[in-house]
């Protein structure tokens, strides 16, 4: 997932295009907007189950992407 997500998300893309881009997929931030580190959620619902996408975002001072990582979690009943 960390590989998508690189691909689509470069190095030095706008924070502000970043944040829009996962926003317009359905992705919610998740925390305070001031850190560098961002994080962003997204949920399906599959009863019994959840499935969680989770994108974690570094910024620099200049609002640029330095980095992204993706993480998937399957939660079940």
């Amino acid at each position: 997932m960390t590989e998508q997500l690189r691909r689509n998300l470069p190095p030095g893309s706008r924070e502000e295009s970043v944040v829009e881009t996962l926003s317009s997929q359905g992705f919610k931030a998740v925390g305070s907007a001031e850190d560098k580190d961002r994080r962003f959620l997204f949920e399906r619902q599959d009863f019994p189950c959840v499935e969680r996408f989770i994108v974690q975002l570094t910024f620099d001072d200049a609002h640029r992407l330095q980095d992204v990582l993706g993480h998937y979690r399957l939660v079940c009943l």
